[in-house]
Formats: structure tokens, sequence, C-alpha cells
């Protein structure tokens, strides 16, 4: 679910791309348990005065996120909301019963990755809401991240087919939140390795800028990149060749312990801390 206001200001992001991003959203859960998206199901909510023009655009981007991977929306529902629009979609995709990947299958030991680079769509929120779209085209992409993510479909498939991978889940919500739930629902602990995180260009001037560290950004939300485990991470050489196939780079960040030994984050100066809690928090005031 989107919220204006919550989610997305519409003085930042046109209706075309809010389309392809509700789209984008949901398909990254699909790819975190390695389907492939079939079905779309939207429920809109728009505030009195919404021009059809705005309607036709958005309806037109999300034709676009959906076809690019194969899928349709198939029905929903529209009406009148009070004030501010609301975008609720709920995708459906399939996959053999023996490659779903879910966030229960991790043991300690399990080699820790993530795709893709850290930081990105945090920052980029971050910009928008300190100078909206007014920002220095070195920080474009750092923008476009926050506005317009890549779900990892066929990355998450790829994944799933190798029957390599334990556990697998998406980092909407940041890298250290996603992987509490992943050790929740596997009963493991984990070790976050900060000097690992794979960070997104223009992450350490972005970060200056904004007078933040770059650990917060590295670990913010909605990256929509995929957090998963392999057991006997040293041999890894079909990880090569995935990231090689998909264009996409795979980091190793860390290794899944025994539950007992906690949840920890080790920094740069090698001080081992508790895991944090940085992230998006659905219910948190002040999260958006």
């Amino acid at each position: 679910m989107l919220v204006e206001n919550r989610h997305f200001q519409r003085d930042w992001i046109d209706f075309q791309t809010l389309g392809r991003r509700a789209v984008a959203i949901n398909l990254s859960d699909i790819a975190a348990m390695g389907g492939s998206p079939l079905w779309a199901l939207l429920s809109l909510g728009c505030p009195a005065g919404t021009a059809s023009s705005d309607l036709e655009a958005f309806f037109a981007g999300l034709r676009q996120e959906l076809a690019q991977h194969g899928a349709l929306c198939v029905g929903g529902n529209l009406t009148q909301t009070a004030a501010g629009l609301v975008i609720d979609l709920t995708m459906l995709g399939e996959a053999r019963p023996d490659q779903v990947v879910l966030r229960s299958g991790a043991h300690p030991g399990d080699g820790l990755f993530v795709s893709g680079a850290l930081g990105a769509a945090a920052a980029g929120l971050a910009l928008l809401l300190r100078q909206g779209r007014r920002v220095d085209a070195r920080f474009q992409p750092l923008i476009d991240a926050q506005l317009k993510p890549q779900p990892r479909v066929a990355l998450g498939r790829a994944l799933a087919a190798s029957g390599r991978v334990s556990a697998m889940i998406d980092i909407s919500d940041g890298v250290a939140a996603d992987l509490g739930r992943l050790c929740d629902e596997s009963g493991c602990g984990a070790e976050l390795l900060e000097s690992r995180l794979p960070a997104a260009k223009t992450i350490p001037a972005a970060a200056r800028l904004l007078e933040v560290s770059m650990t917060s950004l590295l670990l913010g939300g909605e990256a929509y990149e995929l957090l998963f485990t392999v057991p006997d991470p040293q041999n890894r050489d079909f990880l090569d060749t995935v990231s090689r196939e998909n264009g996409i780079p795979i980091h190793r960040i860390g290794t899944m312990l025994e539950k007992g030994q906690g949840r920890r984050f080790v920094d740069r100066n090698n001080r081992v801390l508790p895991l944090p809690k940085t992230g998006f928090d659905h219910f948190q005031k002040g999260s958006g």
C-alpha cells in the first residue's frame, strides 16, 4: 500500500512513474521467494478533482511495469477519498514447489549475501525530504533509486532454481530490519559486517551533504535488493555465474550464527555491537 504524504509526495513523482513504482515494489516480494509474477489486483482511492489524464498516466505506467515481467492487472476497485491518493496493489505469482525460497530456511554457518548496492534509495528519500526535486545532477541516480526501484525478479528466480539458497527476503525495510525478520523466521542469530556493505556511488558525498553517517544510509530502507543465505558459502562459483548472467553484483556481508550468539553488527573499527534496528517501521511516528 502506498499512501500520499506517507510513502510519497505528489510534487516528487509523476503519475506514470507512480504506477510503475506501485508494481515494482510488489514484484520485489515475488522475487524474494523465487517466483514468477502473474496477476495484480488494484484498489485505488482518489481525492475529488483527480484529473482523468493523471489516472490514464498512472495506468499506463502500471501496465508497462507489469508487461515487462509478463504479468497483468486482472481486477480491483476504485473509490473516492476525503484527502490524498491511496494505492493498494496485491501481486500474485507462482513458483515450482521445490523452488520456493522462504525466510525460514537459514542455518548457523550459512553465508549472508546481498544483491546490488545499498544506500541509494534511502539517500534519495532523504534528499527529496530536504530539497524536493531540486538536487545536484550527480545525485539523480539516488533519486531514481527511490522513485524507480528495479525489482530483482529474474535474479530471484535464478537463485531459487539453483537449489543452493536456503532463505531469502527483500530488504524493502532496510538490511538490518529485514535481516532481523530472517533471523526470527529461521531461529538463528547473525553477524553483519559493516566493512562488507556495498555502497552505491555518491553515497559518501550524499552523507556529507545530509550530515548523516554513511551507515545510516546503508542500513536504510526501500532498497528492494535481495538478502539471502547460502550453505557452504566458500563454494560460491554458482553465485558468480548467476551474478554475471543477470548483470547484478552479489556481495557477502556476513554469516548466520546460532540463535544464542545473538544478532551482532561489526563496525568498521571491529567493534561488536547489537544489530541496529534502523529501517522502516510502518507504525513508527515519522517513518515515511
